[in-house]
This record gives C-alpha cells, structure tokens and sequence, in this order.
C-alpha cells in the first residue's frame, strides 16, 4: 500500500563536529490492509559505521483486522539471530469487544512459552467497557492471582464520569486504590471539570489531588474555529478535547483544606469569514479500545490519507502521524491513561473521542 511509513530515522547534532549523527532508526512493514506487521528498531554502531539490530515486533491480525498476536523478538550478538522474548495474544467477543489479552514470555531453559499476566475486560449491553481486570500468574501454584483492575462509570448520557485504578494488596487480602480520573460535563456535553484523586490509605477514601476547570463559549462549535494544523507545545491546549470554543482554562493542586490556582490560560480569537461548507463530523471506528500496542483508525467515510492526532486530558499533543483511512498508529510509548484522539486533514476535523490505553 502506497504512502506508509516504511523508516524512521534519529540524528543528534555534535557541536564539536557541527555535523549531524546517527543515533537509532525503526524501519516499518505494512500489509494491503494498511495494518502494521513488523517494527524493527536498530542503533548506529560508530565503531563498524553500520546499523545493528536491538529489537522487532511482529503482528497478526484475525478476519476482521483486528490485532490477535503482537510479538516480540530481541537480537543476539553472538549468534547473530532473533530470539523470542514475549508475546501478547487478544481474544474477541461476538461484538468485536476485546475481552481477553494474555501476556506470555519465551523460556530460553524451557524452550516454551510461559504465561505472566492477563487481562479480562467487562462490557454493558451498549458495549461501554465497564472493567478491566488484570492477573498476574503464580508461577509456583500455576494459579492466577488478582494484581490491578480500572472500573469505568458513565452517566444517562453515555459519556465516561470517573476511572478508578487498584491493585491487590496482599497483605489485606483486598483491592486498594491507586488513583481516580473524575469527569463533570456541562449541558452541552463539554467537560468542565477534571479531577485527579489519590487514594488514602489512613481514611480509606479517595482524596482530592489536582483539577482542570474549564469555561466556553458554547455559541461556536469547535468546527467553527480556523486553528494552525501543527502548534508548538506551549499552544496544546485544553481546546482540542470539546466540542465548543475554549475561553478559559485553570488547572489547580488541592492543599488538603482548599484549592491553590496553579496555572491559568486565556484563549483569544479573532473574527474570519471564510467560504467553506459544511464541515460535519463524520463515524469513526477505532480498534482496539482499549489499547495497549496498536490502534487503527477508520472513517466511515472522508480522505484516504488522515493525520491522527492524539492529547492527553490536559491538552498536550502526545501523538501526531500520518496514516492511510484504516491504517494503524503504535501506543506504546504512550502512559496507560485517557486520551482525546482528531482524525483531520489539513484544518479539516473528521472525527474525534476518547481513546483509553493501557
């Protein structure tokens, strides 16, 4: 398939050469889907002036391009060959909804695989996924132990209202918080508020940690607003996860008693009139959600050609690229959390929502 990435490529400037140096490269393989089947990573060896292989995945995928099998490989330097090292298997429901993702890692002593964790994900008849919860194996008893789960909740609107992260404590022989993401909306489906909550293990509750409070002009839908395509980091933010024009953005640390303002950002705008059509959002699917190594993109309908753009819940850009309409983009170097993705072409957006990664 034309216009994929195929290579990837590092350089690092030395100041004492002036010249530019290679540092790591990935080089990418694609099927006539768009899905990703192979990433491998290399490193520049200056001693031999030569590319060395580190690392590669390999991915499969079942009849309904959904990724079944992720696979992980390790160079060795003495032997010169790949030598597995872990795998992760996905299974699916009648729906498409991941419900299973086994771990397993290579036994060089062995010779086989060896399961480690797992994950069993729980939906409600809409298909909203309602729990995640994730095992680890005992590998003396052979039996699965509890290790950390999320619990997802959603108010009479469908939207999501609160992800609370656990893990087993042994000792209790019971769940014990992490942290809690909480999401209050306003009457037109934007979120006014983001909180951060930790958990307390003196009282047992949940404990106020850090919020986002959030002001618009609900008059202009997001769709309305000309915004460069590629802003600087200074300039991600909170506007691009609602749907109506941002004005005004406060983020503040609970002190225990009273919120202390840490930081407040102001949006400006100018008045344009511009000769376009109508610019409505089109459906899009997006698989698997949520994800832990790859996610694709397709819109039911719109470009070929897209630029996926995924934000965290404060506004930073933590993800640009481009891809084919069902093509793939890698998480991996993303932090389990909530995101905002765009699928958009130019200053165009297609579709936006919620993307969770584990």
């Amino acid at each position: 398939m034309d216009n994929m990435l195929v290579e990837e490529v590092d350089y690092d400037f030395d100041e004492l050469t002036n010249q530019w140096f290679h540092t790591w490269k990935h080089t990418y393989e694609n099927d006539e889907n768009g899905n990703r089947t192979m990433d491998i990573s290399f490193d520049w060896d200056d001693d031999l002036d030569q590319w060395e292989f580190i690392n590669k995945r390999e991915y499969g995928y079942n009849s309904n391009l959904k990724l079944e099998l992720s696979s992980y490989y390790t160079w060795n330097f003495e032997v010169g060959q790949w030598y597995y090292a872990s795998k992760v298997e996905y299974t699916y429901d009648g729906d498409e909804n991941l419900v299973l993702r086994l771990s397993s890692y290579w036994d060089n002593n062995a010779s086989q695989w060896l399961s480690d964790y797992k994950n069993e994900f729980t939906y409600d008849a809409s298909g909203k996924l309602l729990k995640n919860l994730e095992y680890k194996l005992n590998s003396q008893s052979g039996e699965w132990e509890f290790n950390h789960k999320q619990d997802y909740e959603y108010n009479a609107n469908d939207k999501l209202t609160s992800v609370s992260y656990f893990h087993w404590d042994e000792s209790a022989n019971d769940w014990a918080g992490s942290y809690k993401e909480e999401y209050i909306y306003d009457t037109e489906g934007n979120i006014a508020e983001f909180y951060d909550h930790d958990w307390d293990e003196n009282s047992g509750q949940w404990e106020y940690d850090y919020k986002s409070s959030f002001v618009y002009d609900n008059s202009y839908a997001y769709d309305d607003l000309v915004l460069p395509f590629e802003l600087d980091e200074e300039s991600q933010e909170e506007g691009f996860l609602f749907s109506h024009m941002i004005m005004e953005g406060v983020s503040s640390e609970y002190n225990g008693s009273s919120w202390d303002i840490d930081e407040t950002t102001n949006f400006y705008y100018s008045s344009i009139e511009l000769g376009v059509g109508e610019n409505r959002l089109i459906a899009s699917t997006v698989y698997p959600n949520p994800a832990n190594d790859y996610v694709s993109f397709r819109l039911d309908e719109g470009p070929q050609k897209m630029q996926v753009e995924i934000f965290d819940m404060f506004g930073k850009i933590a993800l640009s690229q481009e891809i084919l309409n069902g093509g793939q983009v890698s998480v991996q170097q993303l932090n389990p959390a909530l995101y905002i993705y765009r699928l958009m072409d130019g200053n165009r957006v297609f579709s936006t929502g919620k993307l969770s990664v584990r």
